[in-house]
Formats: structure tokens, C-alpha cells, sequence
């Protein structure tokens, strides 16, 4: 079944405060222009067998990287509240033996990410590195062990993406592949820093479903939202976070982000084709750029059609809110230049029908910012497809 809302999901990442290993979610901003190449996917025809397995592994596992991120907590003494007689009783003594207030603590969480560039540009997960100004620290550990400093230089927060550099040269870059047409019973690897003990642990299995829609959580009361994607029983662990999901070509075909705490061999992975936008902006721009049309909506459902006596039962309606500023199209942008107005109901874009489950947003990721789409629309009657180039909307750092 596609699209069903799974609860319970933990995004996955290792913590550890004063030697505690605590088990919690799974773990960007703009620098200069950045201009190599992806390095494209291998066609390569192969049988799915030990030896294909073991290609797949040599051919990707060089790419991936552990990331370890520091920063200093607050943890509230456990004996606050604590009766002052006791504490201070001469017999017991023990003020001076206990912190009464609040107290820092150095906490250090792990993940995994992949090189995506020859000169050390790194994707992973946002929740592997965390908020902007948290001030953390961050290490990256390659395949062959070596530490080297890194930088956060972008964050995806809607799409659960971050990207970190290193200094150098002459990285290995992963192969990206294409996501588009998976099957389920598909042959997959996930690579990973499992429980931030165990760098690049290879567990295989097949894409259990596609299309999953989740609420994940950190354990802290913070969740995300994440559309289309794919679930897998190859071993997703504590600390996989960030780590890539390859076929059986060793191309990357997924990004590992979260479990399900309630069953055994379910994880989740964010689809690579989601994340090429974000990839391309960082390549060109330097930053993170999402592109939009720039309009106000409401999803048409079979109940606002009756109310509003539509002859469409889906679509994004453009409504304007109750302030000047909130207009159905906003002045100056995509939609606007193309001649979007109020009432218009966008019914496809790109040839993809707009629904409760295929949002604006959600088709807007499979694209770039300055290309042209095609916008089929409902106005007073009349079916109209309009063309329209996208803009952008700077994300993140």
C-alpha cells in the first residue's frame, strides 16, 4: 500500500553524554560556487550474486565518511530538589560531592554521509548535524581512517538534507543513480557507522515498498515529516544516519534516515532523486535554493468542491489569506510573470496531478530552479496549460 502513515519512527543517531550511549534520531550553509561533476551512475548489466554484492560494496564504500559532531549540553543535576538537611547534614557531607545546579556536559553524536564530489563535498542527513547554532563541532572520518575538520555548509530542514566539506582533493565520489523507477523486491545495500562503533557495516536486503509516507521523531518531541519514501529490510542501525542505499550496481539510489521502533527489519531511506535539486544548487550556487511558483493554496477535497459548487474534486485552489500581504499570487514571482490569478485552480504540473498526497511542494523537489514546467489549470470553465519558469527560494544557512 503506498502513501500510508507509519507511526513511531525514530530517525537514528548515536549520542553519547559523559560515556552514556543514549539511542536517539538518526542524525548546511552557502560557500563559495561550487563546480565539479557528479560522478554519473555505471550501466552495467550484472547478476544479483555474491560476486555482484561484493562489486557493488568495493565500488561505493570508499565514498563513505562517519561524521561525529561535539557540543556542550546542559544537564540538570538529578539532586536538585534534594533535602538541604540531607545534603548538608556533617554525617553525609555530601555538598560539596554534588553539583546542585545546572551542569555542561560534552555530548557527541555519529552518523554517516558519502562524498558526492572529487574535492570533498559531503551529503548526509540534517538531523546528523543538527541546528544551525548549536555550536558543534564536526569531525569527518573517512574510509581509510583518517580525521580531517569539517564544515556544515548547508541544511535542507524539509527534505532531511545537510551537506558538510572537508578540505582536499582526489576524494571518492559516490555514483549517483536514479530512483525513479524501483521495484519492490529489489536488491539493496545500506553502508553505514552503525551504532557510531562499527564504520562502513554493510547489511543487504530488498526494497520492502516505495511511495511510504512517515512521521519521524528525535525522542525529544521534534518530528519531521517525509513523503515518498522507500523502506527497506536491509539493516538500517543507530548511527546509519546520512550513510548511502545502493543497488545491486553500487549506485546510490537512497539517503538512510530513520527505523521503525515497533517492528524488526523495517527502516526508511529518503529516494536520491528527492535530493538532486538541492544537489545541483549546491554544485551551482554554492547554497541551497529550492524553487517555487510563488502562489497561496488550498488543496481542493471532494468536500470544498461541494461547498464551493466546483466541478473539481482536486487540485491547489489559489486563495488569498486575510492580509494584504498574504495574496493568492504573489507579486513578481513565477506565478505571477505567468499570469496565474485568484480562483485558479492548478490541477497538474509537469503532468503531475496535484492531490492531498502529491502537493505543489512535493512536485516541485524533482526540479531546478530557472526550469520550465508546464502548468495545466482550471479557470471559470475553462482548462488552460500555461507555461511557467520556476525561481527560488534560498534554504537553510
Amino acid at each position: 500500500m503506498r502513501n500510508n502513515k507509519i507511526t513511531s519512527i525514530l530517525l537514528i543517531a548515536n549520542v553519547f553524554i559523559s560515556g552514556t550511549l543514549l539511542i536517539m534520531l538518526l542524525i548546511g550553509t552557502g560557500v563559495g560556487a561550487i563546480k565539479p561533476k557528479l560522478t554519473p551512475p555505471q550501466i552495467i548489466e550484472v547478476k544479483d550474486d555474491e560476486s555482484a554484492t561484493i562489486r557493488a560494496i568495493e565500488r561505493v564504500q570508499p565514498s563513505v565518511v562517519s561524521i561525529v559532531a561535539k557540543r556542550t549540553v546542559i544537564v540538570q543535576s538529578p539532586f536538585v530538589g534534594f533535602p538541604p538537611e540531607i545534603l548538608n547534614d556533617p554525617f553525609f557531607n555530601l555538598s560539596p560531592l554534588i553539583p546542585q545546579g545546572p551542569q555542561k556536559q560534552e555530548s557527541t553524536s555519529q552518523g554517516t554521509g558519502f562524498f558526492i564530489t572529487a574535492d570533498g563535498l559531503i551529503l548526509t542527513n540534517k538531523h546528523v548535524v543538527g541546528a544551525k547554532d548549536d555550536g558543534a563541532t564536526y569531525t569527518v572520518i573517512t574510509n581509510t581512517g583518517k580525521e580531517l575538520p569539517a564544515k556544515v555548509v548547508g541544511r535542507d530542514p524539509s527534505n532531511d538534507l545537510a551537506f558538510v566539506r572537508v578540505s582536499g582533493k582526489k576524494f571518492a565520489a559516490a555514483p549517483l543513480g536514479d530512483s525513479a523507477n524501483l521495484k519492490t523486491g529489489q536488491t539493496v545495500i545500506a553502508i553505514g557507522n552503525s551504532l557510531g562503533r562499527y564504520q562502513n557495516t554493510v547489511t543487504k536486503g530488498v526494497i520492502s515498498g516505495i511511495g511510504r509516507s512517515i512521521t519521524a521523531n528525535d525522542g525529544s518531541g521534534q518530528s519531521e515529516e517525509l513523503f515518498d519514501i522507500i523502506q527497506t529490510d536491509a539493516s538500517i542501525n543507530p548511527g546509519n544516519s546520512g550513510g548511502p542505499l545502493v543497488n545491486i550496481n553500487g549506485d546510490v539510489i537512497g539517503i538512510n534516515t530513520a527505523i521503525d521502533q515497533q517492528g524488526r527489519g523495517i527502516g526508511f531511506t529518503i529516494p536520491i532523486n528527492a535530493a538532486k535539486s538541492v544537489i545541483q544548487s549546491m554544485l551551482a550556487k554554492g547554497k541551497i535554493l529550492r524553487p517555487r511558483i510563488a502562489v497561496r493554496f488550498i488543496l481542493v477535497t471532494p468536500e470544498l468542491a461541494k461547498e464551493l459548487k466546483l466541478p473539481i474534486t482536486y487540485g491547489a485552489r489559489l486563495t488569498k489569506g486575510k492580509t494584504a500581504y498574504e495574496a493568492a499570487v504573489l507579486p513578481g514571482g513565477p506565478a505571477a510573470k505567468a499570469g496565474l490569478k485568484e480562483d485558479d485552480i492548478i490541477l497538474e504540473i509537469a503532468g503531475e496531478k496535484i492531490t492531498s498526497t502529491k502537493t505543489i511542494a512535493r512536485v516541485l523537489q524533482k526540479f531546478n530552479v530557472d526550469d520550465t514546467l508546464t502548468i495545466k489549470l482550471w479557470r471559470s470553465g475553462v482548462t488552460l496549460e500555461i507555461p511557467l519558469t520556476l525561481d527560488a527560494v534560498p534554504i537553510g544557512e
